[in-house]
């Protein structure tokens, strides 16, 4: 499976051509003249993607789930997810594909991003039909793309800008579709530091990583660790880990051909047979009987 650390590496990768000017921004427009590349395989990033695509024949897996474009969809992809795409190689795509790091951000706060956008977590599988706010999205993602085209006076500053507006009209359709907390709970405490166990679990996988090593390395208590996690997921913290654990074995039977042994041991199941039982008991069928289904 390929990483790609920067963005010019999988543009030039996958036919976008010459290297580009920005190695942490860059944006693509579709027009119908324009034809996408018919299948994008298996693979993670480094950085930030937003697709958004007024018609689309296309298909998407983002980890472990598999969406299908209509209308108006927008897809966000962050760092370390699976990622493949497959589309009629002649269908007509209009929209923009936009991708960005974190350090052109140029945030001046701490505050991780998934903070103040969920969407941008490592297991939002965030891609949805935007039923409101589409035209707007559409004149904005246009003056983006003018300014990285003409690069004139502070057209980076102007570009950020105009991304967290973007962000924001992203953050208003999916906060409805998506999401279930009130809005006071995603402004919490606690819901930073699930944020940031969840990161940190990401780190280790596929090796498993104890509770308290977690953390130990947020600074925090367990005792605190642990009320976060059951206040804001209604999970205990072993059951969450346990969840995750799970989705990341659905990736691995998704997007490699490790053999089920080989995937058990990777997530530090000793026995392979109980790795089976425990998965069957998560998602009703075998790991065998889920790569035969949704083997992408």
């Amino acid at each position: 499976m390929n990483k790609y650390d920067q963005i010019n590496h999988l543009l030039e990768s996958n036919g976008f051509g010459a290297t580009i000017s920005l190695n942490s921004f860059f944006i693509h427009k579709f027009t119908i003249n324009d034809t996408f590349s018919s299948i994008l395989e298996s693979h993670k990033t480094n950085f930030y993607g937003i697709l958004f695509l007024k018609n689309s024949k296309m298909k998407m897996v983002i980890n472990d789930e598999i969406f299908i474009f209509k209308e108006n969809t927008i897809a966000i992809t962050a760092p370390n997810q699976i990622i493949s795409i497959s589309c009629d190689p002649h269908a007509i795509n209009e929209g923009y594909l936009m991708f960005f790091s974190l350090d052109f951000l140029d945030l001046k706060t701490n505050t991780p991003l998934e903070y103040e956008f969920p969407y941008f977590k490592m297991n939002a599988n965030a891609i949805f039909e935007l039923t409101i706010d589409t035209k707007i999205t559409n004149i904005v993602l246009e003056h983006i793309y003018q300014e990285f085209i003409e690069k004139g006076f502070m057209f980076k500053e102007i570009i950020r800008s105009y991304m967290l507006v973007v962000f924001n009209i992203i953050n208003r359709s999916y906060l409805k579709l998506e999401t279930k907390l009130p809005i006071t709970d995603l402004k919490s405490k606690q819901y930073v530091l699930v944020s940031q166990f969840d990161a940190k679990i990401q780190q280790h996988l596929p090796k498993r990583p104890s509770i308290q090593t977690i953390a130990q390395e947020l600074f925090v208590s367990v005792k605190y660790l642990n009320e976060a996690i059951k206040n804001i997921t209604d999970k205990t913290s072993t059951q969450y880990l346990n969840e995750i654990i799970m989705l990341e074995a659905k990736k691995l039977l998704l997007h490699t051909n490790f053999s089920i042994n080989e995937i058990a041991y990777q997530l530090e199941y000793t026995d392979p047979s109980y790795f089976i039982k425990v998965f069957k008991i998560h998602f009703k069928m075998t790991p065998m009987e889920y790569r035969k289904k949704e083997k992408f």
